[in-house]
């Protein structure tokens, strides 16, 4: 990691993988686990927002703390050579599947997936979480499985239905 005020020219992407696994660790002594970092262009701003949850449930107080933490290890590594705003927040109803622990966290629930190249000239999806593997995704999508390569797979939601 760069330290000091040098710039680091690199893209966002590999700037939010460098935060995510400089902070993830600090966070995990809090009790929370990050689930991903972006950076987001709102009315002209930069913001970092790093969604974070708690197995137990995640509170204002664990954002807090999160957000006290985090702001103070990128005040200490400054790789971020730009003004930025700092978001700390639960991931929400639609949450994002990330890594194959997320979706396997979510098996059985219904889940959206974006992919980057399209897998029978689709390139959106909707259905149930069947299984998932380093390498493949299982969707049921109409009353038939559909199998989507994990690095295909742009982005991926939960998707929230309510309870009755």
């Amino acid at each position: 990691l760069c330290r000091g005020r040098r710039k680091l020219l690199m893209t966002h992407q590999k700037l939010e993988n460098v935060l995510e696994n400089s902070i993830a660790p600090a966070l995990s002594v809090l009790g929370v686990e990050l689930i991903c970092c972006r950076f987001i262009m709102d009315e002209g701003r930069q913001t970092l927002r790093v969604l974070i949850d708690n197995p137990q449930g995640l509170t204002s107080n664990d954002c807090a703390q999160a957000s006290r933490q985090i702001g103070a290890i990128l005040d200490v590594e400054a790789v971020i050579n730009f003004q930025y705003d700092l978001e700390v927040s639960s991931p929400g109803l639609d949450r994002p599947l990330i890594t194959v622990a997320h979706f396997q966290r979510f098996i059985d629930q219904t889940i959206t997936i974006k992919l980057h190249h399209p897998v029978n000239e689709q390139r959106h999806f909707t259905g149930q979480l069947l299984s998932v593997t380093k390498q493949l995704v299982q969707i049921l999508v109409d009353k038939k499985t559909v199998n989507i390569e994990f690095a295909n797979i742009d982005r991926a939601n939960l998707v929230y239905t309510a309870r009755v």
